[in-house]
């Protein structure tokens, strides 16, 4: 969910992000770091609900000897809303946000990386790349 919505809004973070960045004089490959860790950082928003309910799913799997593993299945699909019930009845929308900030951190970090990275390895490599 991350990758899509980060591809999805790169264009518009890189189109809002760069053109007064560039004005300011600072160099383009800053400019673009800024908008891919942007376009990164609230990427996070709409996946961390569910990357919290996975992670506790995946520690239940983990801490609970015999515990069955469903995998991508209508078992599944219960169990992974049946914990995002548990996780709001017990700390409101709040808990589906646990550690919002690092992780928004840290994936704006990946962001920029990508929205520089990308390009420049699909030059490299002679892979054409329109862009985003």
């Amino acid at each position: 969910f991350w990758t899509g919505t980060f591809f999805a809004t790169l264009q518009w973070w890189k189109s809002t992000v760069e053109p007064p960045m560039l004005d300011a004089g600072i160099p383009k490959g800053v400019a673009t770091l800024v908008a891919g860790f942007l376009a990164g950082f609230f990427a996070t928003f709409p996946n961390a609900p569910g990357d919290v309910v996975r992670s506790v799913v995946q520690k239940k799997v983990f801490t609970e000897p015999g515990r069955p593993a469903y995998g991508i299945s209508f078992n599944g699909i219960v169990e992974h809303v049946t914990v995002a019930r548990e996780i709001v009845a017990s700390n409101g929308i709040r808990g589906l946000y646990s550690g919002l900030g690092f992780k928004a951190m840290h994936l704006g970090g990946s962001g920029a990386l990508m929205a520089v990275l990308i390009p420049f390895f699909s030059k490299v490599m002679g892979i054409p790349y329109a862009g985003v």
